[in-house]
C-alpha cells in the first residue's frame, strides 16, 4: 500500500498492464485474507506471498491467467458459488444455472468444466453457448435463474475469467467473500473427467429483439466503431 501511494499520479496514469503487474508484485496487506482463500499464504513477516497466483476478484469477476484459471481452479470456483446458491436457495427453476461463454481459444474448455461443476453440485447446468455478457445477464434475469459467463472482457487472449450472477444481476463483493470461503470449505484437490450433458437454450434471440424494438433505426446514417476482440456482439 505504501509503494501504491509513493508512486501517486504516474502509477494511474500507467498503462493498464503495468498497473496490474505493478500490484501483483506488491500486493497490499488487506489483500492477504482474500488471496489466502485462493490458496497462497504469506512466507514471511513482510508479507511476501509463495505459490502467488494471478487469480483475484476485480471489478467484475474472477480473473487470471488461462493457465491458472482452467481445471481444478474453475471447477472449485463454480461449485463454491452453487454451495452459496444451494444455502440461499437461490438456484433457477429446477435449480438451473444458466452458462455462456465469450470467443476467447480457451472459453469453450472452460464452459464446459463450469457445467460440470454445477452438475456435480447437484444443480442443472444449461449451456447458453457464445453470447454477449448482457444477453445472458437478460436472460438468468428474465428467467429467474444464476448463471455463469466465462470471459475475460477486454484483457488479452491469455487470460481469462468468470462473472457470477444471481437471478437478480452480478454478485457483489459480499458474495465473493462467501465464495472464497465456500471454495476453502471444500478444498476439493482434483477435477472429474467431463460428463455433463447440460441442456442448451437460445438467449440471443430475445436479446436481439429487445434492442431491435427499442432503438429501431436510432443508428441509421451514423458511422459507429467497433473494437471486436473476442466479444460475440462483433
Amino acid at each position: 500500500e505504501s509503494f501504491m501511494a509513493d508512486c501517486g499520479d504516474n502509477l494511474r496514469q500507467s498503462p493498464p498492464e503495468t498497473m496490474e503487474t505493478t500490484q501483483k508484485a506488491r500486493p497490499g496487506r488487506r489483500d492477504l485474507p482474500r488471496l489466502a482463500g485462493l490458496g497462497m499464504r504469506p512466507s514471511n513477516s513482510s508479507g511476501t506471498l509463495r505459490g502467488m497466483s494471478s487469480l483475484k476478484f476485480g471489478t467484475s469477476g474472477l480473473r487470471g491467467l488461462v493457465t491458472e484459471l482452467v481445471g481444478l481452479p474453475t471447477y472449485a470456483h463454480v461449485r463454491a458459488f452453487c454451495a452459496m446458491l444451494q444455502e440461499d436457495e437461490a438456484a433457477g427453476p429446477r435449480g438451473e444455472v444458466l452458462t455462456g461463454r465469450d470467443l476467447r481459444s480457451s472459453s469453450p474448455l472452460i464452459a464446459r468444466q463450469c457445467a460440470q461443476a454445477i452438475a456435480d453440485a447437484g444443480l442443472a447446468p444449461v449451456d447458453c453457448g457464445a453470447v454477449p455478457t448482457p444477453a445472458l445477464a437478460l436472460a438468468a434475469m428474465t428467467s429467474g435463474s444464476p448463471a455463469v459467463m466465462v470471459t475475460g472482457s477486454h484483457i488479452p487472449d491469455e487470460r481469462n475469467g468468470l462473472k457470477f450472477y444471481r437471478a437478480g444481476g452480478e454478485i457483489d463483493k459480499a458474495d465473493e467473500a462467501r465464495i472464497l470461503a465456500a471454495h476453502g470449505a471444500l478444498a476439493l484437490t482434483a477435477v472429474p473427467a467431463i460428463s455433463a450433458e447440460p441442456a442448451s437454450r437460445d438467449v440471443l434471440s430475445g436479446y436481439r429483439a429487445r434492442y431491435a424494438d427499442f432503438f429501431e433505426r436510432a443508428l441509421e446514417g451514423l458511422v459507429v466503431g467497433v473494437y471486436q476482440h473476442s466479444s460475440v456482439g462483433r
